[in-house]
């Protein structure tokens, strides 16, 4: 049995629009000790901003944006520990933490910014869960 096809019933713009869906100009902070897992998580997000800024301490991300303000935290649980972290500072901004024991994770003040994903890391959940706040 044969089909008629015609290219005049396809909706190939609405197709095109889907594929070609605009980035967020936002910018995300990623603050991650391991630069192979950092650049992952970047490789992972870029469809969604191509602004993501990797930092490898919080120092660093720190200095980098001075008094700028990311649209985005993310970060790893490693750099809890660490001295200087902006994303406590910045009360506003939100922040995605990635944590192997999301139960020790101490929610403070304005836990409605926080947002904790577990390790290992859906990659579905991580763009699902950036998507709320940058789209």
């Amino acid at each position: 049995m044969e089909k008629d096809f015609s290219l005049y019933n396809t909706p190939v713009l609405d197709f095109i629009q889907v594929t070609q869906k605009k980035k967020a100009a936002s910018i995300i902070a990623l603050v991650c000790g391991s630069e192979r897992y950092a650049k992952g998580l970047k490789e992972t997000l870029q469809f969604i901003s191509d602004q993501i800024m990797l930092f490898y301490t919080p120092e660093s991300a720190k200095t980098r944006l001075g008094r700028h303000k990311p649209d985005l935290w993310i970060v790893t649980e490693d750099m809890t520990s660490q001295p200087n972290q902006p994303w406590r500072a910045d009360r506003t901004t939100p922040v995605i933490l990635i944590t192997g024991n999301p139960d020790a994770v101490e929610i403070k003040k304005n836990s409605g910014k926080l947002t904790v994903l577990s390790m290992p890391l859906s990659i579905v959940d991580l763009r699902k869960t950036v998507e709320i706040y940058v789209s």
